[in-house]
């Protein structure tokens, strides 16, 4: 019996985990005209000693090379399993003005 609440109990203590909105930023703009850029970047780090390079920037200019956008909106996340493992996202949707 001690057994199985041991196993169910470390169960579920790896199956979660916490997910903090480190930053989230919505720029002006009333245009929706243009062609719609979605860029998304995923990335792992170990203990918050390491962290990956998320720039969305290269990516983003790929898609609109004017670099004119509006209704830009960006989200950074990190999705945290017990201090061990980060889990980090950044995802960045807009509009291209060509």
């Amino acid at each position: 019996m001690r057994r199985g609440l041991f196993g169910l109990a470390l169960l579920a203590a790896l199956s979660t985990g916490c997910v903090r909105h480190y930053a989230y930023s919505v720029s002006g703009g009333t245009s929706f005209e243009g062609k719609r850029v979605n860029v998304a970047g995923y990335g792992v780090g170990l203990l918050w000693l390491t962290a990956p390079d998320l720039d969305a920037s290269d990516a983003l200019h790929r898609k609109c090379p004017s670099g004119k956008m509006s209704n830009v909106v960006s989200q950074a996340t990190v999705r945290d399993w017990f201090w061990t493992v980060q889990v980090y996202e950044v995802y960045v949707r807009g509009v291209c003005n060509d």
